[in-house]
């Protein structure tokens, strides 16, 4: 027979595995969807200009140009607000902008498809 103490410390030993054992599952199957680049304006060399076009940016000063595609599902706002913009209105409000190094962006992509899913404009860096 077991004694109260043994069957105690079973009992704890199980209680403290199930918990590890529903972590680590719970961790394997979180798996990031969707990445962003946090870049300044003057640091996207090319803006999309079709619902099939393309995005390049430099994520750094010195690094290489990355390039990303956009489609009819990627969304376009600006920082603060939570109403989707349209391309157009996206690109006439980035012309007005008079320092690009002052104002960021930020990229939400794909990193399986390289597709852009949003692109929020903060010109309030």
């Amino acid at each position: 027979m077991h004694s109260r103490a043994t069957n105690t410390l079973v009992a704890l030993l199980i209680l403290g595995v199930i918990p590890m054992t529903w972590s680590r599952t719970t961790l394997a199957a979180l798996e990031a969807s969707e990445h962003a680049y946090e870049v300044d304006a003057a640091q996207v060399l090319r803006w999309p200009l079709g619902d099939d076009g393309s995005l390049v940016l430099r994520p750094c000063r010195a690094c290489d140009p990355v390039t990303l595609g956009v489609n009819a599902q990627t969304t376009y706002r600006v920082s603060g607000s939570s109403l989707n913009i349209s391309r157009e209105e996206l690109l006439r409000l980035k012309s007005m902008l008079i320092n690009l190094d002052e104002v960021l962006v930020y990229i939400f992509y794909r990193p399986d498809e390289r597709v852009a899913t949003r692109i929020v404009l903060d010109p309030a860096k």
